[in-house]
């Protein structure tokens, strides 16, 4: 699917920009099919088939975006490695892939892999030009037949609760992705443009299952190696983009940064955030900063990068960040002994669709542990509301219990996300003799504000949130911990707990 996009958008639109540096170098479609064709040709000779895994060892630049094309040429697995992980994850992981070869920069093998350096195959990028394929200056290369469930990516999971899965992915479930994201006239799609600046790694599930659509699009990605406001703000200034794909904290820190008001922002029209709780003051600020509508999204690596959504709900269900299924998802929340929860009662919830994971690779135990009898089950807890949304209310594993009473710590963080003083905000247990367990709130104080104090944040939940609920420890913090996928990294934030808890 995904080489057969970018042929098509080659010839549709391949004089226009798809992938643009920091420094303003740019790829265009035409060249990037050009440049992924050639380099296919390469990987061939070096033995590359269709079915092997290849692992991308490589920054999320032009080189890894044309490998992952060359590869889906050949009908190739690709696999990225976060180059955030360290050199011992990246080692455990490679271990669990068995790649057929490694391609990264300055790569040596520390298996029984091959590895190449990806300045040994001469990729030629040939930037800011549109390029046509002249069939006389390649080597012939066989076109591989229509197959539904030709396995084309290996996503890693985010790794929170240990060494990451690597969930599959099918052609089937690439187009089912594009299918959701698009609407059902998906396949009718092409060229409508928009520009959106890449703000997680590519070897991520937002990017590397939704390249085929991102191509089909004509969207023009902006790359931003690392997360820095005014950069972001004047990217979104000087290229008018469209689409800006968030974690909440980001998005409350730039709103908040003094050199807003210098940036015209109103090209704007849609804003994504996931990852983390949105609060309602935040989405009605965005949404009036921007002018833009506000689209809080929650999915998995194993559900496909799609799931739920604000979008369906009411202007109130909207602003509470109430979710409803995708069209083409089915959501349910279920108690233990698999019946479903009703409204107010929290569950697990599961998700249905054609755009879910195929299965970990190497893993079948783990496959049949996340999906029975057809659900992914996602581990999370939610619970319906009287509209029939979904709320999500944390984690089974991130859940404690203080005096005999459940504390789920995404609920108190979304209110404590409302004070004027608090940018970004975690709640982790401390133990306590008496009550088993107690909140402590890191805080990450607001730029300019007056730090708050444990007092004044306590009386901030009273009207908001039950006595038990409310944080009863303080931590300051300059940043909070994220993985390398911008997942809050809550066993890191558990240490610096205890640490502070100990002096």
């Amino acid at each position: 699917m995904l080489s057969e996009t970018l042929r098509e958008a080659a010839t549709r639109f391949g004089d226009r920009p798809c992938l643009v540096e920091p420094e303003g170098a740019t790829l265009t479609f035409g060249a990037l099919h050009l440049a992924s064709e050639r380099l296919a040709r390469q990987l061939a000779q070096a033995g590359i088939r269709e079915g092997d895994v290849v692992a991308l060892q490589l920054p999320s630049n032009f080189d890894y975006v044309i490998s992952y094309c060359a590869l889906a040429r050949l009908g190739a697995i690709t696999a990225g490695l976060n180059p955030h992980l360290a050199a011992g994850e990246q080692a455990r992981i490679l271990d669990m892939l068995q790649p057929r070869v490694v391609v990264g920069i300055h790569s040596t093998s520390g298996g029984s892999w091959p590895a190449y350096d990806i300045a040994e195959f001469d990729i030629q990028h040939e930037v800011d030009k549109p390029q046509v394929i002249d069939p006389a200056e390649l080597e012939p290369l066989a076109e591989l037949p229509p197959d539904p469930e030709r396995p084309v990516a290996i996503v890693l999971t985010s790794g929170t609760t240990g060494l990451p899965k690597g969930a599959l992915f099918r052609n089937s479930q690439l187009e089912a992705i594009s299918r959701i994201d698009l609407g059902p006239n998906w396949a009718e799609v092409w060229g409508i443009g928009g520009a959106q600046i890449a703000s997680t790694q590519f070897a991520h599930i937002g990017f590397m299952t939704k390249l085929p659509w991102y191509i089909r699009c004509g969207m023009a990605t902006y790359l931003l190696p690392k997360w820095r406001t005014e950069t972001v703000m004047e990217l979104i200034d000087a290229h008018r983009i469209t689409t800006l794909g968030v974690i909440a904290p980001q998005l409350a820190i730039l709103l908040r940064h003094e050199a807003l008001p210098r940036y015209d922002l109103s090209s704007v029209d849609l804003i994504i955030a996931g990852g983390a709780a949105s609060p309602p003051a935040l989405i009605t600020a965005a949404s009036q900063r921007f002018g833009a509508r506000y689209s809080v999204r929650y999915s998995s690596t194993e559900s496909g990068g799609v799931g739920l959504s604000n979008d369906a709900g009411s202007p109130e269900d909207q602003i509470n960040s109430v979710l409803f299924p995708r069209e083409g998802v089915e959501a349910g929340v279920f108690l233990e002994d698999g019946t479903e929860a009703g409204a107010g009662v929290i569950g697990e919830l599961r998700l249905r669709s054609n755009a879910m994971f195929a299965g970990y690779w190497n893993d079948p135990e783990s496959t049949q542990t996340a999906v029975r009898t057809g659900w992914l089950h996602t581990g999370d807890l939610a619970q319906r509301t009287p509209s029939g949304g979904i709320q999500l209310t944390g984690r089974h594993r991130d859940r404690y219990v203080r005096g005999g009473y459940n504390v789920y710590p995404t609920e108190v963080e979304a209110v404590l996300l409302d004070h004027p003083s608090v940018a970004d905000v975690a709640v982790v247990p401390l133990s306590h003799e008496v009550l088993g367990s107690i909140g402590a709130a890191v805080v990450v104080p607001t730029a300019g504000a007056q730090v708050p104090t444990l007092a004044e944040l306590r009386e901030f939940c009273i009207d908001r949130l039950a006595t038990w609920k409310h944080p009863e420890a303080l931590v300051l913090a300059e940043s909070l911990p994220y993985t390398s996928g911008l997942k809050l990294d809550r066993a890191q934030l558990a240490s610096i707990v205890a640490q502070e808890d100990s002096q």
